[in-house]
């Protein structure tokens, strides 16, 4: 499946979001990152403020807690802690 700029993407775990979420944030996806650690928000909210980018694409929430529908989910790195 290729995926296109329109589609829904989300960061299930994206810790501080810097190597997938920012990323595709600045070559202009629809991609959020969510995590439930608010440190590592913090820290990608800041850099994406910095770089002039949304920081709403970020939530410090548990993927339970998401009301959205998306398209792609990615879980990098993330089944080794389940």
């Amino acid at each position: 499946m290729k995926t296109s700029k329109k589609d829904k993407i989300l960061e299930f775990g994206c810790g501080t979001g810097y190597m997938i979420t920012y990323q595709l944030l600045q070559e202009g996806y629809n991609i959020k990152g969510c995590d439930i650690d608010k440190k590592s928000i913090d820290l990608v909210e800041m850099i994406l403020k910095e770089s002039g980018l949304d920081k709403n694409g970020l939530i410090n929430i548990d993927i339970f807690s998401i009301n959205e529908k998306f398209d792609v989910i990615i879980a990098s790195e993330v089944f080794e802690y389940i």
